[in-house]
């Protein structure tokens, strides 16, 4: 999917409003479309000509999410019409003027990107023009569990990120280790923001938030990567953090609000005699990272394919592009 003209992110052959959204689920080991059959509802011009043209779909799609209660419903978010709600096929509701989603230029309700804690709260980012509305807002469970035709914008909850995003392009991850949700939008040099919530993201009274717009790594030196592109909490609680410089990590996301806080800029030794080496990945444009059950990291690159890496980093285990994989693109 994409979000209109997407700032950072690899996107298709078409980036505009009338990129179609496709989907696949992968259930024992078979892949099937998210279909979308019925109509869906329209209210903004660009999907209304985009219908025109193209028929009846959804367009401009931004992220994908099953629910954690029935796998038959899906959540669609798109850079035009908010999020739909799609049950077997069928649109059973949307969540636009009846959320907390900013309207941009009062015309488009543009989401980014989202996903569920641990106690089923739906966390979704919002592209705004103004630093004065929210950029995170929260669906709680018991909220998300009501027919979606029911919900109003006073069943969600806005959280305060510190005022300062206000790009398209949000990333963030809700830490399931630490009570501390980490963000960023599509600005430049801007480092990271970060949010304290104590265990009740539904409550934000008790929150507290930081900017950390400058990075210094372990061994006092400056990082200031041109932009953050995906955040990545592992098993062991660390954040890894893939950015337009290559990869570093919050080895304690609580340790953020702290006045000695540092990043970890991760280093494969060369083995060569020399005691030297070097920033893993430093060169490539980290687009994402997942991390398997031996905590080791899949890497996706902008340039160079994948990469398989070990739970520290210190080691480059395989690296999948198009001569040695399916792949189809590097």
């Amino acid at each position: 999917g994409n979000l209109g003209l997407s700032l950072h992110f690899a996107i298709g052959d078409v980036d505009d409003q009338e990129c179609i959204f496709s989907g696949n689920i992968v259930t024992d080991g078979h892949v099937s479309d998210i279909e979308v059959n019925s109509p869906v509802t329209i209210k903004t011009s660009g999907a209304s000509y985009a219908q025109q043209a193209k028929g009846n779909h959804i367009f401009s799609p931004t992220f994908v999410l099953q629910d954690p209660d029935d796998p038959s419903i899906h959540y669609v978010g798109t850079g035009l019409e908010g999020i739909y709600v799609i049950k077997n096929g069928e649109e059973i509701g949307k969540f636009d003027e009846n959320s907390k989603i900013y309207k941009v230029a009062s015309w488009a309700w543009r989401v980014c990107s989202a996903d569920f804690d641990d106690d089923g709260n739906m966390l979704v980012t919002v592209s705004t023009e103004r630093s004065d509305e929210p950029v995170l807002i929260v669906l709680p469970a018991d909220k998300r569990r009501k027919d979606p035709r029911t919900i109003t914008a006073d069943d969600w909850v806005a959280l305060d990120m510190g005022g300062v995003m206000v790009r398209r392009d949000m990333v963030f991850a809700a830490c399931r280790k630490s009570p501390v949700i980490i963000m960023q939008d599509g600005r430049d040099n801007a480092g990271f923001c970060a949010l304290y919530h104590r265990g009740t993201i539904t409550d934000p009274s008790d929150d507290v938030t930081k900017v950390v717009a400058t990075m210094t790594d372990q061994d006092g030196k400056t990082f200031s990567p041109q932009h953050t592109l995906c955040f990545t909490e592992d098993k062991r609680g660390r954040v890894w953090a893939g950015s337009t410089q290559g990869i570093y990590e919050i080895p304690n996301p609580l340790g953020i609000f702290n006045s000695d806080f540092h990043i970890n800029r991760l280093k494969v030794p060369r083995n060569d005699g020399t005691n030297l080496a070097d920033y893993l990945l430093e060169t490539e444009k980290i687009y994402a990272i997942a991390v398997d059950n031996s905590n080791r990291k899949w890497i996706g690159t902008a340039d160079s394919g994948l990469y398989l890496v070990s739970e520290n980093g210190d080691e480059v285990l395989a690296n999948f592009n198009t001569s040695n994989s399916p792949l189809a693109t590097n």
